[in-house]
């Protein structure tokens, strides 16, 4: 039953269903017995619930049937083509060309990778990135298709300034908060993915962490803000890390409380903390020095946390 806990939830607090059909259902309980009255209340509850189990397990099976993470992909493949026509049409309209980075990647590897560099090895360049997060090569990927069309266009761009661009782009920027590293003992790292697009790489970098031997435990301070698919993303994290669900100094954050009830739905266990700070100090008690803590799930997050630095 598990796996429709959300669901459930879902379900009965959906304003078509709370407002027309539980809402002042059971006002006449009111005037019943105390045991009586316990006894109808625990009753609806449990019918409640189990209608909406049903509701939900059906959901899940329909889904399933209908294979709705393949028809998923399938649409969005062809929202993409359609993307493609309007950037296309503006393109036309100005007359200026358009690349596609995707289709030709400069980058041919990756070599020398840590926690807080990586390094691109292109046709004639080596180039050491301070952005070591995974999603970063297809940026960097963009950027250099970027800076050889203005090379093309008369800008005056060496390879030593391409070079400098990517090792120091963090000081020359002031970007903050991308897989960034804000202490060694035990290891923290913070980034700023707050959707299952972003999430997906931390994750894949998170697994990778996970099984290198270095590390003693993975803990994971987590917060997201309310209008996210909170489910899609937390179902993205690693089972094996422990938890510790926050909710950032915002009003669009999602409570702590409404973080883990749906961590535990999908098997992610922790307990809950107010605010972020309190919820990093918990991780760093608990944490040996071999440790790896991530805090991340939102902007807001990663903001809390490092104007405690």
């Amino acid at each position: 039953i598990a796996p429709a806990s959300l669901g459930i939830y879902l379900i009965h607090v959906h304003p078509l269903v709370f407002n027309n059909i539980i809402n002042n259902a059971f006002v006449s309980f009111a005037d019943k017995s105390p045991i009586a009255m316990a006894f109808f209340v625990i009753a609806a509850s449990l019918s409640i619930f189990v209608l909406c189990a049903i509701i939900e397990l059906l959901r899940i099976q329909f889904f399933k049937a209908i294979k709705m993470n393949k028809l998923s992909e399938f649409i969005a493949t062809k929202m993409n083509g359609f993307y493609l026509k309007v950037f296309e049409a503006k393109a036309n309209e100005t007359g200026s060309q358009i690349i596609y980075a995707q289709d030709n990647n400069l980058i041919l590897s990756e070599e020398n990778r840590s926690i807080d560099c990586v390094y691109y090895k292109t046709e004639n360049l080596y180039i050491k990135s301070e952005l070591a997060g995974y999603c970063q090569n297809k940026n960097a990927n963009t950027i250099l298709h970027a800076t050889y069309k203005l090379k093309d266009l008369g800008l005056k761009i060496t390879d030593k300034d391409i070079l400098k661009g990517f090792a120091n782009v963090i000081e020359a920027t002031g970007l903050r908060g991308r897989w960034q590293k804000v202490s060694s003992h035990p290891l923290i790292v913070c980034d700023t993915a707050h959707n299952s697009h972003g999430i997906k790489y931390i994750a894949q970098q998170l697994e990778n962490y996970s099984n290198n031997k270095e590390y003693s435990n993975i803990r994971v301070v987590v917060g997201m803000v309310k209008d996210k698919d909170i489910s899609t993303a937390l179902a993205l994290l690693p089972k094996n890390a422990k938890y510790y669900f926050t909710q950032a100094s915002v009003e669009r954050s999602a409570t702590a409380a409404e973080i883990q009830k749906i961590g535990l739905s999908l098997g992610l266990h922790g307990n809950t903390y107010n605010t972020v700070p309190q919820a990093i100090a918990a991780a760093r008690a608990e944490a040996s020095p071999n440790d790896f803590i991530f805090v991340g799930g939102s902007t807001f997050v990663v903001a809390d946390l490092l104007s405690s630095l």
